[in-house]
């Protein structure tokens, strides 16, 4: 770093992505990406995307994708803000509603990232833990903030609150409350219904993970129209682009390939969650496209060394006084070549 860094960042968190393997012979279980490739309709849309219109820029909230997201969700266009991936959207609701120096509270364990903007946005982080069996702690509404989190599905866990225990729990909250929805197509169901009642909370979704667009970077807010404009005084002037919305205009529209996709992940999540406790592994009952889970010796790093020496690789945390492994769901080959590894060094 150099002298002229910011020094209210000081030695502050930042988020540490996965681990890119050298080439595709690594099974690539430790970024919760989607197992399979996007929906055949998304090639033909960057074919017909890619053309002339490069050299103009794309709409500035984000037609026709708003519109048809509008339409699945069954909102009006203004209440719905794309950008370029969720992690945008979740920056954008740091400009609008966080205040420096006043709390911003997320449950524990966080998305990295939203540890790291607290920090760049210089805010107070609280994280009150969730409980064990995957609830949220009163704490979450009792802290005065501007502003809050709740990632559900967790993005570490993988543990699911109903809309109805959440509803209960920020019907008296003052200021924001954003309910990150990446992993919610894997889960019963959606907090959705809670916008009509709740003008303060927002929904943040992503075409990452059930629409296997992780690359192309879409993600999007569905609020109150009042929100909505909150947000669109802070975005960025043209944040997607022309082969991103496309790509994600055609991935929505193939829902038949999207319910594949997410019926698979829960398939093999519930094998790889079954046969892990079989062999004595701690698991945590997941709504997400990922497992956390602790092996029976708990040394957790140790397994993640082995897994990569077979060219696996998984993702370590500490949570709680123990050490985890969260493993993505992948494809049915890169689950069974996990299991085996597993078995191979329990022998």
């Amino acid at each position: 770093m150099s002298k002229y860094l910011r020094r209210a960042l000081g030695s502050g968190p930042r988020y540490a992505p996965g681990e890119v393997p050298p080439d595709d012979t690594w099974a690539r279980l430790n970024t919760n990406e989607a197992p399979l490739a996007p929906s055949p309709l998304v090639s033909k849309a960057f074919a017909r995307a890619g053309g002339e219109d490069l050299h103009r820029y794309p709409h500035a909230f984000g037609e026709p994708l708003r519109g048809a997201l509008a339409a699945h969700h069954g909102v009006a266009p203004n209440q719905i803000i794309v950008g370029n991936g969720a992690d945008q959207v979740l920056t954008w609701c740091f400009r609008a509603f966080a205040e420096p120096g006043l709390p911003v509270v997320m449950t524990s364990p966080a998305y990295g990232f939203l540890e790291s903007l607290t920090a760049f946005f210089g805010c107070v982080r609280r994280s009150p833990s969730i409980t064990p069996d995957g609830r949220i702690p009163e704490a979450f509404t009792e802290i005065p903030a501007p502003l809050r989190f709740l990632v559900n599905p967790s993005a570490w866990t993988g543990s699911w609150v109903p809309a109805a225990e959440i509803e209960a729990l920020v019907a008296g909250v003052r200021g924001v409350v954003v309910i990150d929805e990446a992993y919610v197509e894997f889960a019963p169901e959606s907090c959705l219904p809670l916008l009509s009642k709740h003008p303060n909370c927002l929904i943040v979704r992503t075409f990452s993970k059930s629409y296997a667009l992780a690359g192309a970077r879409v993600g999007y807010a569905i609020g109150s129209p009042e929100l909505i404009a909150d947000l669109a005084i802070v975005k960025d002037p043209s944040p997607v682009g022309r082969l991103a919305l496309s790509a994600a205009a055609a991935a929505l529209e193939d829902q038949p390939y999207h319910k594949q996709l997410v019926d698979m992940v829960c398939r093999e999540r519930e094998i790889v969650t079954q046969v892990l406790r079989e062999r004595g592994w701690r698991v945590w009952e997941s709504y997400a496209n990922c497992v956390l889970a602790l092996p029976p010796d708990g040394e957790a790093l140790s397994w993640q060394a082995t897994l990569r020496r077979d060219r696996i690789l998984v993702r370590h945390t500490h949570w709680d006084g123990e050490d985890w492994l969260r493993i993505t769901v992948g494809s049915a080959n890169d689950n069974q070549r996990l299991l085996a590894s597993i078995a191979r060094a329990a022998q």
